[in-house]
């Protein structure tokens, strides 16, 4: 029953019993009267055309307490040199370029833009059972030589150094956090899965030979979005992968692995995603980098590895896992 109450006091008090603190709320009344303001640069509007000023009105009760349930539809009249460019809310057509504009939560801003004119502008605001309001404001004329002017708005906007220099160091280190996998299936040899996600890098999955089987899903232990997958192929050092990776049903990487010396780093489309799979869509490919000899559909992983980046300030995250195509990863910039 809060609208019984119109004041809510807290006391404190020391050890001693005695009042060291006091604070107090107060409930506001009926919806009495419109409250105009207005919000716009320390250096006052300026009469370019394009200068703007923000003006907020409230609903407020008897004695200047901003009514929060008020929702009162307000009517706005502007005289002088200005363009009234309106506000939104919740509506036909949001209210945009109305001079009709309700509150929400007793409160809303409309947007008043000047012209090349200087002068006096006078706003009004009505709304039915409420006491009107009005304010006035002036615009400062702007010199103009030859249609061209001096004037540059940031140029009065005063610099705030309160937080020191720019430190010489990053704002923000990037780590990496794992994203275990739960299990796999694969096309084939499944019983020999675990082997691509192990912790033994002499340890491998490959699958029958056969084109169709040539694919290996890995189920996360959570959600993650992941941007980077790292892996380590078999035959990494003479041989390249046609490969195809999806989260979920959706590819996010499709190409041809590089010739390495160990793992390879495979920057993907992020998708939050529960599962991961990597799949051959063509023969691999070996040589020394001039003769390129075709072989048989087989995919091979030794390694695989999901992470997830992060980074304090600003945050940003990595996930991690392995597999054996020799071992393979993957990563996710949070933003």
């Amino acid at each position: 029953m809060w609208h019984l109450f119109r004041k809510l006091e807290a006391v404190g008090y020391d050890k001693n019993g005695k009042e060291c603190c006091r604070a107090e709320l107060q409930t506001a009344g009926k919806p009495e009267q419109i409250k105009l303001s207005v919000i716009q640069s320390p250096k006052g509007w300026k009469a370019d055309g394009a200068d703007m000023v923000l003006l907020q009105v409230e609903v407020m009760d008897k004695d200047g307490r901003r009514c929060p349930l008020a929702n009162d539809l307000i009517h706005f009249d502007v005289e002088g040199p200005a363009e009234w460019r309106g506000g939104i809310a919740q509506g036909k057509d949001n209210y945009i370029l109305s001079k009709d504009l309700p509150v929400e939560c007793g409160i809303n801003r409309a947007l008043i833009r000047s012209l090349t004119t200087p002068g006096t502008v006078r706003i009004t605001a009505k709304a039915d059972g409420l006491q009107s309001a009005e304010i006035s404001l002036s615009s400062a004329p702007v010199e103009v030589k030859n249609g061209l002017s001096n004037y540059i708005p940031g140029d009065e906007l005063e610099g705030r150094l309160t937080r020191g220099e720019t430190p010489l160091t990053p704002s923000y280190k990037d780590t990496k956090v794992d994203v275990n996998i739960l299990s796999a299936v694969a096309g084939a040899n499944q019983d020999e899965a675990i082997k691509s996600f192990d912790d033994n890098e002499l340890s491998e999955w490959k699958n029958d030979g056969r084109l169709n089987s040539a694919w290996i899903t890995y189920s996360l232990e959570r959600a993650a979005r992941v941007d980077e997958i790292c892996m380590k192929l078999t035959g990494w050092r003479l041989r390249s992968y046609p490969l195809e990776i999806y989260a979920g049903d959706e590819l996010i990487w499709s190409g041809e692995t590089e010739k390495s010396l160990g793992y390879i780093h495979l920057n993907v489309k992020p998708v939050l995603t529960n599962d991961i799979t990597i799949r051959l869509k063509g023969a691999s490919k070996e040589g020394d980098g001039f003769g390129i000899v075709e072989e048989v559909a087989a995919l091979r992983v030794s390694w695989i590895c999901l992470r997830q980046k992060m980074a304090i300030k600003p945050i940003t995250s990595y996930a991690l896992l392995k597999l054996s195509l020799k071992k393979i990863c993957g990563n996710r910039k949070i933003g």
